[in-house]
C-alpha cells in the first residue's frame, strides 16, 4: 500500500510547477513544506496551527510549515526545509522532496510593506515523524489524506473582508479549519493526486 500511493504522489508531483508570473512593486519571498507521512490511519498530511499572536495576520489560522526565505537559506526548498525544523522539529531532506506546486501570492497585508509570493514544497516520509514544537505553532495535526481526497468537511463559511461579507471555501476537520492561502495549495495538490487515478 505504502508503496502505490507513492507512486501515485510522485507522479502527481512530476509535472512542473506553473508558470510564476512577475509580480509587481516589493515582494517578500516564503516556502513551506507540505509533509504527507504514511501512519496508523494510512497517508496523512501535517498540518500546524500558528500559535495566536499580535500582528500576525495568520494568528491561529492552519497552515504549512515555512516561513520567509532569509539570506542564509540557499534556496527556496531550503527555506521550507529550515522552517520545518525550527517550527516543528521536522527533520527533511531534499531527496524526500517530490516536487514543486505553483505559487501563491498573498494579499498586501495591512501595514505592512510587501506582498508574499509563496512557493509550496511536497515531501513524502515513510513513517509519521516524532515532533517538537516551537513558540510559533500551538498544535500539530495528521490530517488523512483519503478523508481529504474524499471532500470530507468541505463547505463555506462567512468571513468578513472590511465590512464586506463572503462566502469563502474551508474544509472543517478534525476541530479544525483549513482554507484561504492553505486551502488553495491543498486543492492543487489534491487535484493533481486525483489526476492520477
Amino acid at each position: 500500500m505504502f508503496v502505490r500511493m507513492y507512486d501515485r504522489l510522485r507522479q502527481a508531483m512530476a509535472q512542473p510547477p506553473p508558470l510564476r508570473r512577475s509580480e509587481q512593486g516589493e515582494v517578500r519571498h516564503a516556502a513551506v513544506a507540505l509533509v504527507l507521512a504514511k501512519g496508523p490511519q494510512g497517508w496523512s498530511l501535517l498540518m500546524m496551527k500558528r500559535a495566536e499572536r499580535e500582528g500576525d495576520p495568520w494568528s491561529g489560522h492552519m497552515s504549512f510549515p515555512g516561513g520567509h526565505v532569509e539570506p542564509g537559506d540557499v534556496d527556496h526548498l531550503h527555506a521550507a526545509m529550515r522552517e520545518a525544523r525550527e517550527e516543528m522539529g521536522l527533520r527533511l531532506k531534499s531527496k524526500s522532496c517530490l516536487g514543486e506546486l505553483g505559487a501563491v501570492s498573498s494579499p498586501r497585508v495591512q501595514g505592512g510593506p510587501k506582498k508574499r509570493l509563496v512557493r509550496a514544497f511536497v515531501f513524502a516520509l515513510k513513517e509519521q515523524p516524532e515532533l517538537t514544537l516551537n513558540a510559533e505553532a500551538s498544535s500539530a495535526n495528521w490530517f488523512p489524506l483519503q478523508e481529504l481526497l474524499d471532500g470530507v468537511g468541505r463547505g463555506q463559511f462567512e468571513f468578513d473582508w472590511k465590512g464586506k461579507a463572503m462566502l469563502l471555501p474551508r474544509i472543517d476537520m478534525q476541530g479544525e479549519r483549513i482554507w484561504g492561502m492553505s486551502l488553495g495549495m491543498l486543492d492543487e495538490l489534491l487535484e493533481r493526486i486525483r489526476e492520477t487515478q
